[in-house]
């Protein structure tokens, strides 16, 4: 690693100067060869435990005290102190003969002056290494030495203060195995160029991109290419695509935790493997929280194949972590790669899962003017790679038999999966109250929720935790909620959760039944209205929003969860319908079972309903605002809503005209769009097609007033 290096000459220059002994005449800023951040990783991220000067000549018997140096070090805007003192205060100084902390004061001699600092305080979002390792420091007075008097400094030495896109000099033994992986090294290093997928999906545009993936990777020690290996792959909240992949590293503790000593013995004792591998991709790109994913999502699948194919990973103990959006792309991908994962381990978390993904969602259109960001349209992947149709068995072979890939509450029914979050934190309380809510009407199964005091010993908060997660449930969900704790980071702190997380198997969940749920939600004949039923958010109105009371015996297929727009305001409420759909009319699912060549212009599809009241949109139609039915200035829809295909399997340029409905594979001649009634929906293409359809790939969902079919990627013909 470049860094290395670099600190290492520098230290070999030290030594040098150190063994040539200076009168100590000049000011110190000459005697200071060097300054180097020691840092260590908090359960907030990384964070400056003490600074190495390095002397160019022996400071054996100097004077140094908490007097003799000024410091200034970055100041976080929200932070809490857990103890006494502030940050930069200094906790003691010392002589060292090597540039690291010493638990014993120091070695008396050397060229190195060590000086520690205040680190018991707890910031509420996580730093930059480059501003949380940011050093000035003066040396304010005479230090006298063996050698002589170091007269004090003129001006402040830095390792690179302030100057975001320099090398800092700094040493971080926390996480000194990662290898880093990125198309722009700058001074930190690369061992090897960003991963490279072509042709990715983008959900909110329809269209496909190439993507540079950059990453960190974590081999343990005593790698060896005939081992058999664990995998956790750290999802960080979105950074930017400057980002090195240090930073993602040094975001929270937990990269340094499973790279640790303690993780890796976990492993090889628990499951018999020879070690534990950390990948840490660097996402760039938020989820948009009713479920549409940047393609940079589909990147970050493929290199999970990849680390697993090149470095000999165990398919049944590939772990995933994340917080926040880093969190949603586990459950997104989760959701899309049944059986994937043997545990996930997420911190303050939410989902926006929903079949009618391909509609829009303002996120704050209530409160601002919506652009083409903030009202995006989603378009399901239907690439088979990313969105499978199938389960996996024992053997890890597919079933296909009653797999629903949308159904995200019967898909991670089995899974072993922990939220951890603080009761503060309203949005992903919600989330998993409504997927308890939904499990104990339907099924008649709870999810204890275990409140642990972050105030409490954390010996005292691990002991509950184990206690909780050892009961025997009927599901692998454990539900793990902070009072008095801060967001993301209360569990960080606990070996327990770590703990829980290493020691799953994908054969666990497997083995382990699904819930019988895939099936169309329905309403309950009551519906329940008090507190335990209500979330922090109102509707539009200022009304209270109760979580839907579900039909016991029925499921979740076609329930949407909550679009939320992260104020107090709603802009849909949890179990939502497209407009002129109503759960007490009922509602189905439809799946194309035919396709049928009319001529070269037209294609007849066969659903197993009837398509009356069909509502379609096609490529160029305007995007309309729900809430006031007005068309949306500047959007306009991205796909068409169906793909045809060839007997060759070849896509077939058409550009379609009309669609409507029939009760036989016939032409309607004159027919308005969307009119007709019967199980077949008729396209018509602007112009004859080269090539007859036998295949159809519907790409956006299409309903009726009573039916929706999902997009899918399986070609019917």
């Amino acid at each position: 690693m470049r860094r290395k290096m670099k600190l290492g000459t520098a230290m070999l220059l030290a030594l040098v100067l150190c063994a040539v002994a200076s009168a100590g005449l000049a000011a110190a800023e000459e005697h200071i060869q060097e300054v180097t951040a020691l840092g260590f990783v908090d359960v907030d991220g990384v964070k400056l435990k003490a600074i190495a000067l390095t002397y160019d000549q022996d400071m054996a018997g100097a004077d140094v005290a908490p007097d003799a140096y000024r410091l200034n070090l970055y100041q976080p805007e929200g932070f809490d102190y857990m103890g006494e003192g502030a940050i930069g205060d200094i906790l003691r100084v010392y002589v060292n003969d090597e540039p690291q902390i010493s638990e014993a004061g120091g070695s008396g001699s050397g060229c190195y002056v060590i000086i520690e600092v205040f680190t018991d305080y707890v910031t509420s979002s996580s730093i930059a290494f480059n501003h949380a390792l940011a050093v000035k420091v003066e040396q304010v007075r005479d230090i006298q030495t063996d050698l002589g008097s170091v007269p004090p400094t003129s001006k402040a030495r830095t390792n690179n203060f302030g100057q975001r896109n320099k090398s800092l000099h700094f040493d971080i033994p926390d996480i000194a195995g990662f290898q880093y992986y990125t198309d722009t090294p700058g001074d930190y290093g690369a061992a090897g160029p960003a991963f490279v997928q072509e042709h990715c999906f983008n959900q909110q545009d329809g269209q496909y991109y190439d993507e540079h993936l950059a990453y960190a990777l974590y081999l343990p020690e005593d790698y060896h290419e005939d081992g058999s290996y664990a995998l956790l792959t750290l999802q960080n909240p979105a950074a930017t695509k400057s980002t090195h992949p240090i930073e993602s590293v040094l975001a929270t503790r937990s990269p340094a935790v499973y790279a640790s000593e303690w993780a890796q013995n976990l492993v090889k004792e628990t499951h018999g493997l020879d070690g534990l591998i950390v990948l840490v991709p660097v996402i760039t790109e938020r989820v948009n929280d009713n479920g549409g994913t940047p393609a940079e999502y589909e990147a970050v699948v493929h290199l999970w194949d990849s680390v697993i194919e090149t470095y000999h990973v165990n398919p049944d103990y590939v772990y995933g972590t994340g917080q926040s959006v880093g969190g949603m792309i586990l459950l997104e991908t989760n959701r899309n790669r049944d059986d994937f994962f043997a545990g996930l381990l997420l911190y303050e978390d939410q989902w926006a899962q929903n079949y009618y993904i391909d509609t829009i969602f303002a996120r704050d259109m209530v409160l601002y003017e919506a652009t083409a960001a903030s009202a995006p349209m989603h378009y399901p992947r239907t690439d088979g790679y990313i969105t499978w149709d199938y389960s996996l068995d024992t053997s890890g072979n597919p079933v296909y038999e009653g797999h629903d890939p949308l159904n995200l509450y019967y898909l991670i029914s089995d899974d072993n999966i922990m939220i951890t979050n603080f009761l503060g934190n309203n949005l992903s309380n919600d989330t998993w109250l409504e997927m308890s809510c939904l499990y104990s009407d339907l099924v008649g199964v709870e999810i204890e929720q275990l409140v642990v005091d972050a105030r409490d010993e954390l010996d005292a908060q691990n002991e509950a935790i184990r206690a909780y997660v050892s009961k025997d449930k009927p599901l692998g969900i454990q539900w793990v909620s902070f009072d008095n704790g801060s967001n993301g980071y209360s569990s960080r702190k606990l070996e327990a959760t770590y703990e829980w997380l290493l020691t799953r198997s994908r054969q666990e969940e497997i083995r382990r039944e699904k819930l019988d749920i895939n099936k169309p939600f329905e309403l309950a004949d009551t519906q329940i209205q008090d507190e335990s039923r209500k979330i922090y958010f109102t509707e539009l109105d200022g009304s209270p929003i109760y979580l839907l009371t579900a039909k016991a015996g029925a499921g979740t297929q076609l329930y949407n969860t909550s679009w939320l727009n992260l104020k107090s305001v709603a802009d849909a409420a949890p179990g939502w319908l497209p407009e002129g759909m109503s759960w007490e009319n009922g509602v189905s699912a439809a799946h194309i079972t035919a396709v049928q060549a009319i001529d070269h212009a037209a294609v007849a599809i066969e659903y197993d309903a009837d398509m009356s009241g069909l509502v379609i949109r096609l490529k160029g139609d305007p995007v309309i605002n729900h809430l006031n039915g007005e068309p949306r200035e500047g959007l306009s829809i991205a796909l068409d809503p169906y793909e045809f295909y060839d007997a060759e399997g070849s896509l077939i340029e058409t550009e379609i005209k009309n669609v409507y409905v029939n009760d036989s594979a016939a032409v309607r001649e004159g027919a308005q769009r969307e009119s007709g009634s019967g199980r077949y929906v008729i396209v018509e293409f602007e112009a004859p097609a080269d090539s007859l359809a036998a295949g159809v790939v519907q790409r956006t969902t299409v309903r009726t007033y009573s039916v929706i079919a999902s997009a899918s990627h399986l070609l019917r013909q």
